[in-house]
């Protein structure tokens, strides 16, 4: 079963890029504020290029797509002695950002090769983006949330040159990171400058489009002159298909692929073939009509002979180019004439390669058809007319500020004012309109309207007061500002409702908010809806739901009143008890059934694990550990649960300093292993059970073993990434240390092996390599 979107990361592969979806270069520039430990701080730009499609389908794995920068930056050289060139490595912390507002990594590692120092110094680095799966239609946003740079510095010898340490901030900026722990390379700390900047950098549309072709069809060819007629098959592949529109020409990207025999040569000097298969073919439409002409060109890769040991496959990749369908409906594609332009090449005999042509022909009988095409009315579609961004008005002078706290998802709880006047704006006729403003600051880096939100809106039930009277009504959010957590100003919300008359009594001047409860959206800044987790508790502790189901929403929970200071509860003075009075039950007011949770966006990922151990007790010696590791990773969180697997391992220690001792160990995992992955940095907490299997002294005395013996405790094996972990990509190595707890259930030799396994800092490191 989907979820309502759920997008899955795959293992990155180099598929060609589907049918009619040549990549289409995407340009976006973002400037920084970057600094270095030593180096001082440097204004950076980065001219970022993404080759990614217009258009891919639903639930098919895409490309990885292209990522290169153009880095210009004014770092001073000159604090480096001796410096010519820097090379390096850049880290694109990208995300896709979905139609429905989840957030998907999509990190990228880009190379840097040596580039010279300068004023300014201007590095390239090129990357790929890890393959994506989506599996409902919409827009996607691919964005740059952080650039990090690893830089190396050369002497004129191309040796590295180490980059003194400086203090540990920069210009405001913390430069005590160190990615790698190489002293021969330096990090660079990048703030967007200014940080109201866009972070999208490409766009693409997943669609439903229709399937690909693939058809066959028989033919008869000399694929060489010197050999007899071949009857072979030729088969045209393409991926997915757009739904193409009339008025537009036909283009397909597609591959090609014959299949011939291939027989010992009369001259086997011969050993190469190559050049192109041109086909001639044409769309007919299914419903009568004139066929529209179709020629296909597919360059044919360089092919050795087999000498008569197999088949001879000629394969090669190009596409199919036809006129503009006039008309919409179906379409099937057919083949109509097949030839190949070869040139046949030897080897070590000095003779200048052969070129000669072999038609084909089609064998009688056989179908012709290698799948459908649909054409959709290619009208145009009008231009809508973008909608103005509304503006927060300033604040009444005279408007009284009345003082709440509120909790809001993910940040807690804020101080915030809610301020009421009457507007200037006439409300509908007989009703008085009232602007309301709710003035807080979210400022900060966990803040519930993170980037890259650009709006709210909603509405807020509020309880207005004014003449001795109240009212309750439900205010309409008409703008808002500041809302970016990174915005220098804290937020405004602007709501405006509208009194009716004998709401409260006229004139309604002095009026006054004495209860509010927001249900908002966060909405990003290309318009979609950014999805925050629901309150389970109000912001007096009691439990809460969801207030209208709606999972894009999300409700701030209000109490009128600024923090209270805390004063000592005086001692109550004892008085008479009173006779209780019966008073009449209550009607019990329906509680409104919880809405449900929604389930986190999560990923899954498979890994191979290797690595070694060491023990570092009396026994002193390495040995390895191979197994495997299945992991779920909360995309909005990056919280991982694993499900860990080790399997047995056998290694020679020594005992004592002289006993040589064989021991074959099991491990068995308690519950799930634990942990998170914040960028690019995973920790990981496991609990596990050590068997001794066997330990035999010189390899041949047994000490102990068996199924039952094992250590007394589980052993806590806490593991943290020592270089940069690609959930999608290379993985990465994890280090660790855990203590093995005395022994139970070993025979009469316990007491003696015991001693010398048990204790504290035992080593481990282990490599987690993606599986395929």
């Amino acid at each position: 079963m989907k979820l309502p979107r759920s997008v899955a990361l795959v293992a990155a592969s180099l598929l060609a890029l589907p049918a009619g979806q040549a990549a289409a270069a995407q340009t976006a520039t973002l400037t920084y504020k970057c600094a270095t430990s030593g180096l001082g701080s440097y204004a950076l730009t980065a001219k970022v290029t993404t080759d990614v499609p217009s258009q891919w389908a639903v639930s098919v794995p895409t490309a990885p797509f292209g990522v290169s920068a153009e880095i210009s930056s004014t770092l001073n050289a000159s604090k480096i002695p001796g410096a010519v060139s820097i090379k390096g490595a850049a880290t694109f912390f990208n995300t896709v950002q979905t139609a429905q507002g989840f957030m998907v990594p999509a990190k990228t590692v880009a190379t840097i090769p040596a580039a010279p120092v300068g004023s300014p110094t201007v590095l390239t680095a090129s990357g790929t983006t890890p393959a994506l799966t989506f599996d409902d239609p919409g827009v996607e946003v691919l964005r740059l949330d952080k650039l990090a740079l690893n830089l190396t510095a050369l002497d004129v010898y191309g040796d590295p040159i180490v980059v003194p340490r400086g203090p540990g901030e920069e210009d405001g900026i913390n430069t005590s990171i160190d990615s790698d722990g190489d002293p021969n390379t330096f990090d660079a700390t990048c703030v967007l400058d200014p940080a109201t900047q866009s972070k999208q950098i490409a766009t693409f549309e997943i669609a439903d489009l229709d399937p690909a072709l693939s058809g066959s069809v028989a033919v008869t060819c000399p694929v060489y002159p010197i050999a007899p007629d071949k009857s072979g098959t030729v088969k045209f592949t393409s991926g997915f298909l757009p739904h193409f529109r009339t008025g537009e020409p036909l283009v397909i990207q597609a591959s090609a692929s014959a299949t011939f025999p291939d027989r010992p040569l009369a001259l086997d000097y011969f050993r190469r073939v190559e050049g192109k298969l041109i086909a001639s073919l044409s769309l007919v439409p299914d419903g009568g009509g004139a066929p529209i002409p179709v020629t296909g060109e597919f360059a044919v890769d360089k092919t050795q002979f087999t000498g008569g040991k197999g088949d001879l496959v000629l394969a090669g990749a190009g596409h199919l180019d036809g006129g503009a369908p006039a008309a919409a409906g179906d379409y099937t594609l057919r083949v109509d004439s097949v030839r190949y332009a070869l040139t046949m090449s030897a080897d070590g005999w000095g003779s200048p390669p052969t070129p000669f042509d072999a038609p084909c022909a089609i064998t009688p009988g056989g179908s012709t058809d290698i799948g459908s095409v649909r054409v959709i009315d290619g009208g145009s579609e009008p231009t809508p007319t973008p909608t103005p961004t509304p503006t927060v008005p300033a604040i009444p002078g005279n408007a009284t500020a009345e003082p709440f706290q509120c909790k809001w998802p993910l940040v807690g709880i804020k101080p915030a004012d809610f301020i009421a006047a009457r507007s200037d704006v006439s409300g509908p006729a007989g009703a008085t309109r009232i602007g309301i403003w709710l003035h807080t600051d979210l400022r900060g880096p966990s803040g519930p309207v993170a980037d890259p939100s650009e709006s709210l809106r909603g509405t807020v039930k509020v309880t207005l007061a004014s003449g001795g009277a109240s009212v309750t009504k439900l205010a309409t959010v008409a703008a808002s500002a500041n809302v970016n957590n990174e915005a220098p100003a804290p937020m405004l919300v602007y709501a405006v409702v509208d009194l009716e008359s004998g709401d409260l009594p006229a004139p309604v001047e002095d009026v006054r908010v004495v209860a509010a409860a927001p249900n908002l959206t966060v909405f990003d800044d290309q318009g979609a809806p950014f999805p925050l987790p629901p309150l389970t508790k109000d912001i007096d502790g009691n439990p809460t739901s969801d207030s209208d189901g709606d999972p894009n929403s999300f409700d701030v929970s209000c109490r009128r009143g600024a923090v209270p200071t805390p004063t000592p509860t005086p001692t109550a003075t004892p008085t008479a008890t009173a006779t209780p009075v019966p008073t009449p039950t209550a009607t019990a007011t329906p509680v409104p059934t919880p809405t449900a949770t929604p389930k986190p966006v999560t990923a899954t990922y498979s890994y191979t694990l290797q690595g070694s151990t060491s023990v570092n007790t009396l026994t002193k010696g390495s040995m390895p550990i191979t197994g495997g590791v299945d992991a779920t990773i909360v995309l909005s969180t990056g919280d991982v649960t694993a499900d860990l697997k080790l399997n047995d391992t056998q290694g020679r220690l020594v005992a004592l300093q002289f006993l040589p001792v064989t021991v074959s160990l099991g491990f068995v995992a308690s519950g799930p292993t634990t942990g998170k992955l914040v960028d690019d940095q995973l920790t990981t907490n496991s609990k596990v059970r050590i068997k001794v299997k066997s330990a035999k002294a010189f390899g041949i005395v047994p000490l102990v073993g068996g199924n039952n013996c094992q250590t007394k405790s589980l052993s806590d094996v806490a593991l943290k990434s020592t270089t940069p972990f690609d959930p999608t990509g290379t993985g990465g190595t994890l280090t660790g240390t855990y203590a093995i707890s005395d022994l139970n259930g070993c025979g009469p030799f316990q007491g003696l092996v015991s001693p010398l396994t048990s204790g504290g800092g035992n080593t481990i490191s282990v490599k987690l390599t993606p599986k395929p």
